[in-house]
């Protein structure tokens, strides 16, 4: 697939993208043959951790790209340079860029950069854990989905509720989690999601107890 090309380059000033690709060459240079089953399983685990590292770098780097973008269209349409119909195609097109740099359909970018700037602005928590590699891209993008209902400051504080349950629980029991301190928080927004009539105040927190972490 052609890479994106459109995107305006500065100096790497820091060596960033030498170091990821010195790394990423090291990786594909790996050769496990030899090894005993214990070292097998710990390659899987420590290139398990890697991958939600390396997903925590990317979201980093999508969600301060697109805000650049964004920017910079915003500005331009301020100072009258551009229409509104164009700023939106300028926005649309750095969605585009991320499609094209993450190998998928726009639609799925549009949600990538979702996650990216969910975990980079309100879900500070779920992104310690990316970082360190204890958990997932996916179980990142489960507590995103679930608190995208919420205000920045609710989903922050789901986002702590939540700190405990990312390692433990399975992706069913933590999109169950989330769900419920969604509720717990506000549960209005989580009707208005559903579009459907209003359950009694006390019912759901009576029938699905939690214990918060302190």
């Amino acid at each position: 697939m052609t890479q994106p090309t459109t995107a305006s380059t500065t100096d790497d000033e820091g060596g960033v993208l030498a170091g990821l690709r010195a790394t990423l060459a090291e990786l594909s240079g790996t050769d496990v043959t030899g090894l005993g089953e214990a070292d097998l399983l710990e390659v899987v685990a420590v290139l398990e951790e890697a991958k939600g590292a390396a997903s925590a770098v990317q979201a980093r780097a999508t969600a301060a790209f697109v805000a650049d973008r964004d920017e910079r269209a915003g500005q331009q349409r301020a100072s009258g340079e551009i229409t509104r119909r164009e700023a939106a195609v300028l926005r649309r097109a750095s969605r585009t860029e991320v499609a094209l740099a993450r190998r998928c359909s726009p639609g799925q970018a549009d949600r990538h950069v979702g996650v990216a700037r969910a975990l980079v602005t309100d879900l500070p928590h779920t992104m310690a854990a990316l970082t360190s590699g204890r958990i997932s891209e996916w179980r990142a993008t489960i507590v995103a989905r679930e608190t995208s209902c919420l205000s920045p400051a609710n989903r922050r504080e789901a986002d702590r509720r939540l700190t405990k349950c990312l390692t433990t629980l399975g992706d069913r029991g933590l999109a169950a989690a989330a769900h419920r301190a969604c509720i717990d928080l506000d549960q209005a927004a989580i009707v208005e999601r559903r579009g459907a009539p209003q359950p009694p105040d006390t019912s759901l927190r009576d029938r699905h107890p939690m214990a918060w972490p302190g």
